[in-house]
């Protein structure tokens, strides 16, 4: 009776389907073996993920409420959100944090070969509480989970000038010396010093003699010899200017002391503008003036993280956005970000995608360079905006360089409270909104 009834089934349901009674066994074979190797595959990444964080022995957690007032009520006024751009850790469907899944295979190098799998995740990396940046990838996060650094307070500026004005025929200039100069991380620096005579604002209310005096305005002009790792420099140096005495309460002394630098444009460190009115120099007066630190004019903005690895010894720069850039007369729609890695006279470029030019241009890409922990204190990174003007037979892009920031140990201002944020957090990303100048 039951083989009789197995047989009517057969006649009604598979009949119709052109299946034979053992391909309708062969199919529902497969189907078993199939749900079998489902349910061992989850079985084996459950075990995996829970043998993984017992590993580790640490337990994650989400911020709090509190921790996100703190965040938000904490922070310094000219350092904003960071994105991290890795993590050792990934999201549930709960929302919950869970350990990524590494590869063995794929760690990073330890000079302690017997170390094991899950010390070398624990001891090397460093899996934090929260994010935390990884080797393997980047990937850029919402801003709800960056931390916020605070920047070390910049020295106080007491930088001051010694120059000498004679005037009998004509009007000599004498730089002597410098005092006091800010230093790069306790360092010296190359320094030269820019003189020049503009007229005020009252000699160019008289039109006439205006034009006159303009058309020598541009012979006015000198330039210092460099002085190479001095805090004090002494220039002593002459220059001549065609002014009469009875004409200098026309004319205002400007200086201004730059920072040689062989691998970028050089930094203006110093200004001085100093009237001449009302001045008698018929025997020759020396001054003695402070130097105010010098403003940039600002290109536009740069936010880009930085991210030393110790073990892997990698530089990583995840270069975010681009806002408010400042094209002048160039007509290309695009631009991209060169990176620039300078130790000693070496160098290493590197650059990221063409972006189309908007208001606001993410970008979102990631640069490595391999640096040794031993030389972070003598290199740096320099970020140059850049659009292209067209493609060179050999495939090469020639490229008009929009304005630039700089940072590094060796820096100075923002670029140098970057490195060392940096450099105090290791494996995590710390990002910074920079100006170009």
């Amino acid at each position: 009776m039951v083989a009789h009834d197995e047989h009517e089934f057969d006649k009604r349901h598979m009949a119709p389907l052109g299946l034979s009674p053992e391909a309708k066994y062969s199919i529902i074979a497969a189907c078993a073996t199939f749900a079998v190797v489902v349910f061992i595959f989850v079985i084996c990444k459950w075990a995996r993920d829970w043998r993984f964080s017992n590993c580790c022995g640490r337990e994650i957690q989400t911020p709090t409420d509190s921790d996100i007032d703190e965040k938000e009520h904490g922070w310094s006024s000219h350092i904003v959100w960071g994105e991290p751009a890795t993590s050792d850790y990934e999201s549930d469907a709960n929302g919950h944090n869970k350990p990524r899944n590494v590869s063995p295979s794929f760690m990073p190098y330890h000079p302690q070969a017997r170390l094991d799998y899950n010390q070398l995740i624990e001891d090397d990396l460093d899996i934090p509480k929260s994010l935390d940046s990884g080797i393997l990838s980047i990937r850029p996060v919402n801003e709800q989970s960056v931390q916020l650094t605070s920047a070390p307070p910049s020295p106080e500026y007491r930088a001051k000038l010694r120059f000498t004005l004679h005037a009998l025929d004509l009007l000599f200039i004498t730089i002597h010396e410098i005092k006091d100069l800010p230093p790069r991380m306790d360092e010296p620096v190359n320094t030269y010093v820019k003189a020049s005579l503009s007229l005020t604002e009252e000699a160019k209310r008289n039109a006439e003699q205006y034009s006159k005096d303009l058309s020598r305005i541009h012979r006015l002009r000198w330039q210092t010899a460099i002085q190479k790792k001095s805090l004090n420099p002494v220039y002593e140096e002459r220059f001549e200017a065609e002014v009469r005495e009875d004409e200098i309460w026309k004319f205002m002394l400007n200086v201004e002391v730059f920072e040689y630098d062989k691998f970028s444009r050089d930094y203006s460190i110093g200004v001085l503008h100093f009237p001449l009115r009302g001045l008698r120099l018929g025997d020759g007066r020396t001054f003695w003036q402070d130097l105010k630190p010098a403003k940039q004019d600002s290109l536009g903005e740069i936010l880009f993280t930085l991210n030393y690895l110790p073990t892997a010894e990698k530089l990583t720069v995840v270069v975010i956005k681009v806002k408010d850039m400042v094209t002048g007369k160039a007509t290309s729609k695009s631009m991209f970000v060169k990176v620039c890695l300078v130790q000693h006279h070496k160098q290493v470029k590197k650059k990221t995608r063409l972006h189309k030019i908007a208001p606001e241009i993410v970008l979102n890409d990631s640069i490595s360079f391999d640096l040794p922990h031993e030389h972070l204190d003598d290199v740096r990174a320099i970020l140059f905006l850049c659009i292209p003007q067209y493609t060179s037979r050999s495939g090469s892009i020639r490229y008009d360089v929009l304005g630039q920031v700089m940072v590094g140990s060796g820096c100075r201002g923002p670029g140098q409270e970057h490195w060392i944020q940096m450099t105090r957090s290791p494996r995590r990303p710390v990002a910074r909104w920079h100006l170009v100048t």
